[in-house]
């Protein structure tokens, strides 16, 4: 495996929407609910998502609890919101890639990409809150279009390696795909990082290791 991967960096913007061009009460909008992402992680890194009240979000942004909750219907919407973006930007890394990678390269690109933002400010605040309300995500239809969306194109380059001969064709696909998700579940990683006993960038090409060559020594 090339282990060559870009340190992926963290990006907080959402990808571009498609479409014409927004109007200027549209950019307004999107501004003003940036704003209030921002000033929620804020909040949660302070405190956390438990004590974070819309009242106390609407002071920190600067308007009204009305005007707040045109735009949030709930917390919940908001940490939706956030985690929604989180995978739109995994999408859009696959859709990105250089077409001419072999399929094998554009997993190695993937799954390095994806346990990269793992460690994201983002996915390491919204983590915890993705826990606290699982059930009802699951059911959201925003997460369950973006996330079938991301595991269909993931889908698509284990079945392509295996068709290359690079992955085997004995295994299951949908497992290969999830056991990316797997890699990123574990909130011990926050604590080990924090702790001071290992890096995020030690944590995540370790991870990257493992799952492409287990614990042996090939490829070093």
């Amino acid at each position: 495996m090339n282990m060559n991967i870009e340190s992926e960096i963290c990006e907080s913007g959402e990808s571009p929407a498609s479409g014409g061009v927004p109007t200027l009460r549209q950019r307004q909008r999107q501004v003003r609910e940036e704003a209030i992402l921002d000033a929620a992680r804020d909040m949660i890194a302070e405190t956390s998502y438990d004590a974070m009240t819309m009242e106390d979000l609407a002071d920190r942004v600067g308007i009204s609890k009305p005007t707040l909750y045109q735009h949030f219907p709930s917390k919940e919407a908001i940490a939706v919101r956030a985690i929604v973006a989180h995978i739109t930007r995994n999408v859009q890394y696959v859709r990105d890639l250089a077409p001419e990678l072999t399929a094998m390269a554009r997993l190695e690109h993937v799954v390095g990409w994806v346990v990269s933002q793992r460690f994201c400010r983002d996915s390491v605040l919204f983590g915890g809150v993705k826990a606290g309300f699982s059930p009802a995500l699951r059911t959201h239809p925003e997460y369950r279009t973006a996330r079938g969306q991301f595991v269909e194109m993931l889908m698509d380059i284990v079945h392509g390696a295996q068709e290359d001969g690079a992955i085997s064709r004995s295994v299951s696909a949908r497992t290969v795909v999830q056991m990316v998700f797997s890699l990123v579940r574990d909130t011990e990683y926050d604590e080990l990082i924090a702790s001071g006993e290992c890096t995020a960038e030690e944590v995540r090409d370790t991870m990257v290791k493992i799952y492409f060559n287990g614990l042996g020594k090939a490829n070093e």
